[in-house]
């Protein structure tokens, strides 16, 4: 099993966060790569959750 990257952290006042998200058709192979690496990068910042749109 491969290691999930860490993803970027974007802060308050990046544009990206104003971004319309779009919609996810489970089930896409690529959501559960994408969990990982969110995962990963939540424990990697030592971080206890996420926020999305």
């Amino acid at each position: 099993m491969k290691k999930a990257p860490v993803l970027p952290i974007r802060l308050y006042g990046d544009p990206v966060l104003r971004q319309s998200a779009v919609a996810v058709r489970p089930p896409d192979p690529k959501l559960h790569d994408l969990a990982a690496a969110l995962e990963a990068t939540m424990n990697e910042a030592e971080g206890v959750g996420l926020a999305a749109p």
